[in-house]
């Protein structure tokens, strides 16, 4: 079951995420695969987790969790950004911005690092199903990619 973190700063917290609340997104994706996963529900999210102690929090709550890192450098992310977030955070004009204004910190041992400025999606998503497979966490034999 895919958890779609744009969802939450909706529909639970009352505005935008700032920097104390900017945890709270990822902490509650991941409670919400913690109970998921311990019924039995297979659980991907993708979040964007600023912070090494709410990923490390979240390690420990769901057990059978897999870091994939989608690394990309910040004038790669302003180069794709559409909405011209990325260049108006390195303007000044919007604070508190995730890896510009405010920390990312990047993950220390994730399981998966997938170079987005140096793969195709097509080869970042056979490496992410070669170490889920290889992990017992799927069976891709025959699956196309």
């Amino acid at each position: 079951m895919p958890i779609d973190p744009i969802w939450i700063p909706h529909s639970i917290l009352s505005k935008p995420c700032q920097r104390p609340e900017r945890g709270s997104s990822p902490a509650f994706s991941g409670f919400v695969a913690h109970l998921l996963s311990r019924n039995g529900v297979a659980v991907i999210t993708a979040a964007i987790s600023p912070y090494r102690e709410i990923r490390d929090q979240n390690r420990v709550l769901i057990g059978d969790f897999v870091e994939v890192y989608a690394k990309c450098s910040i004038e790669e992310l302003t180069r794709r950004d559409v909405k011209g977030l990325y260049e108006k955070a390195l303007r000044g004009e919007i604070q508190n911005f995730t890896g510009v204004s405010d920390p990312y910190e990047e993950p220390l041992n994730p399981q998966v690092v997938v170079d987005t400025e140096k793969e195709t999606m097509e080869e970042s998503l056979a490496k992410i199903l070669a170490y889920l497979e290889q992990e017992g966490h799927v069976q891709t034999a025959g699956a196309r990619v």
